[in-house]
């Protein structure tokens, strides 16, 4: 996926300023931007921001099963991406970064120590300098339930309970039994333990 991202931007003509990748999932792009494309003209100006949400989640392979990365250089394979015998998305993914960041200051404190690290305290330590927190947050301009138009009913303090006819429209729209004392809960979240 990876690379598959960096070899379409020239193809569709689009050179970002910034690639933000997200987690592991996305870490190996700092490392293929540098890796392969570090001499391309089109590339000369991008930048990579490596994205830690949760740091438990890193990307570990073993070693023997990463047969596409086996055509980066031996000190990347076996140092960058490399931890605790493991192949490591997110390790690679931060020491290739131009900037790491994380959702919070707070978060960005505790992964530096051996108790919040998850392994990679020392590697946190080591980039502290290209490291910062970022508030997650909402732009309360845009998502205010007072004038939403995507809305069944507008709703705020002085009118809560405005908020049951929204209830109500998203148990017939989603084909649920409408029971105003049914509990109903909405969430964006991996279903871990953690969690």
């Amino acid at each position: 996926y990876s690379r598959a991202v960096l070899a379409s931007l020239p193809e569709l003509k689009f050179c970002p300023d910034i690639i933000h990748c997200h987690d592991w999932q996305a870490a190996l792009i700092p490392v293929f931007l540098k890796e392969f494309y570090e001499n391309n003209p089109f590339y000369q100006h991008t930048r990579t921001i490596m994205t830690i949400h949760n740091q438990k989640f890193q990307g570990r392979w073993r070693m023997d099963d990463i047969e596409n990365c086996r055509d980066l250089p031996a000190d990347c394979r076996y140092k960058a991406m490399e931890a605790y015998k493991e192949t490591n998305f997110l390790k690679a993914g931060i020491l290739y970064a131009d900037r790491v960041t994380t959702v919070s200051e707070t978060y960005a404190e505790e992964i530096k120590v051996p108790e919040g690290g998850e392994g990679l305290d020392g590697v946190m330590q080591e980039v502290s300098g290209k490291l910062s927190g970022i508030v997650n947050g909402i732009d309360y301009g845009e998502y205010n339930s007072l004038k939403d138009p995507m809305l069944a009913a507008p709703f705020g303090l002085r009118n809560i309970t405005q908020k049951k006819k929204n209830k109500e429209a998203l148990q017939k729209e989603l084909g649920l039994k409408q029971d105003n004392n049914a509990m109903l809960i909405g969430m964006v979240s991996r279903l871990t333990e953690q969690k």
